[in-house]
């Protein structure tokens, strides 16, 4: 016999009785609310008790756990986990179950089926006895506001708010007589926005070990929570993120290694900007380098004269601006190519050397973002169309539009790369009042 013939006689026959004595069922739940859950759910029940049991904690009928929710909830989660595995399975046909494993856990997860809840008000229906669930739920109901598809563990979940979505779901389960093509049908578009292989993000703690093993640093969580509610995270040694949270440890630990990603990926632009072709350039001539190279290359000694003046209106780095002789960065390599060869492949004595020679270093704070990075980014953020209309070929020349409006143009004969950056720089010091223009108008 197929087991799953049995599951609503065995549900009805758990319920029957408690450690020995006769069933006593909660309070009927108002008539008007099952028929406003079932135009929510988008199915009509033929056993509505089922739908009542699905919105009764286990608080409200005194731990008696067989009437309350709690085997309509481990129903459920098998269910969607099932539904889940067979739509990716067929929708993904090129994925690995690597790939698919993470894909399926954040749509099935605590917080993506507690935002269903809220999102369809299910919470409101939920019979219990739990004085401080409310307090909880509007805390959630806040904290998503600031992650629109999903935090990656960085807020609090009540979970039971993801128990009702999975004890509703089991419900319909149970009275389609077990069918799973029902159930997808009623929950596939209770359940949008589905995370895709587009809008999937990794778990931060996931992402932040999957990047020191890939460039060979060592990572350590160092677990404070106890004495202050911290966790803090080293990389290389290095104190990189701190994450607190005083009621949940696990809360603390994903916000620290958040933080600590945001401070890697800092220091990915910084260490470029040390050692690209313009840094080492100027390393070339400040010390006088280029002097001692032997070339036969009659343009060069114009280009690294073009070179140093106009370095002089950008003390650190231009960020793209200028055009930079690629032979005084080679000749800077090739030195400290030399100095490691010479010296038995010592890093020590290579770094001695450097140290000196590529000082100053460019700091967290003295970094500058690439102009049509910021460009981007602060379109991003405040939903502005970008443009950039390519004219070097006939002119030479480069312009932004920023919904649909000029805002920023640059002209550059020998790079069009340079003419971009600077048309970028251009756009950049006029988005400001293109922004507050558009503010006003709201």
């Amino acid at each position: 016999m197929d087991i799953l013939t049995k599951l609503p006689e065995t549900e009805t026959t758990a319920a029957a009785t408690t450690a020995g004595r006769s069933y006593q069922p909660p309070p009927a739940m108002d008539s008007e609310k099952v028929d406003e859950l079932e135009e929510i759910i988008g199915y009509k029940f033929n056993d509505r008790n089922l739908i009542e049991q699905a919105m009764t904690h286990p608080s409200f009928v005194r731990g008696n756990r067989n009437s309350s929710y709690d085997r309509l909830e481990y129903l459920g989660d098998s269910i969607i986990s099932v539904l889940f595995t067979k739509l990716h399975y067929f929708e993904y046909s090129n994925f690995s179950s690597g790939h698919l494993t993470p894909l399926r856990a954040s749509n099935i997860d605590s917080e993506k089926l507690a935002r269903v809840a809220i999102k369809h008000h299910l919470h409101t229906y939920l019979r219990h006895n739990k004085p401080l669930l409310e307090d909880q739920i509007k805390k959630f109901s806040s904290d998503i506001l600031e992650y629109p598809l999903h935090s990656t563990g960085l807020i609090e979940v009540p979970k039971v708010l993801a128990d009702i979505v999975e004890s509703t779901i089991g419900a319909v389960f149970v009275d389609s007589n077990c069918c799973f093509e029902t159930v997808w049908t009623v929950f596939k578009d209770i359940l949008e926005p589905i995370i895709d292989a587009k809008t999937l993000k990794r778990h931060p703690m996931t992402e932040l070990c999957e990047i020191c093993q890939k460039n060979s640093l060592k990572v350590k969580m160092v677990d404070s929570w106890a004495q202050n509610s911290s966790i803090h995270v080293y990389v290389g040694d290095k104190l990189l993120g701190t994450g607190t949270y005083l009621l949940k440890k696990e809360v603390a630990q994903n916000r620290a290694a958040k933080s600590a990603l945001n401070n890697l990926g800092r220091l990915t632009p910084l260490r470029a900007s040390n050692i690209d072709t313009e840094k080492l350039a100027r390393a070339a001539v400040r010390h006088g380098l280029h002097t001692y190279l032997r070339h036969d290359k009659p343009l060069l000694q114009d280009q690294i004269k073009k070179f140093n003046s106009e370095i002089l209106d950008y003390p650190l780095h231009s960020t793209g601006l200028i055009e930079v002789p690629k032979i005084l960065a080679d000749i800077v390599e090739s030195t400290i190519g030399a100095i490691f060869v010479d010296s038995n492949c010592c890093f020590e004595t290579v770094w001695m050397v450097l140290k000196t020679l590529l000082q100053p270093f460019i700091s967290i704070e003295t970094l500058k973002r690439h102009p049509v990075t910021e460009l981007y980014e602060m379109c991003q953020k405040n939903h502005l169309k970008l443009k950039f209309v390519d004219l070097w070929v006939e002119t030479y020349t480069i312009n932004v539009y920023i919904d649909d409006q000029l805002v920023g143009t640059a002209s550059y004969a020998p790079k069009k790369e340079i003419a971009q950056n600077r048309a970028a720089k251009c756009a950049l010091q006029n988005i400001d009042t293109l922004i507050d223009i558009k503010s006003s108008q709201i």
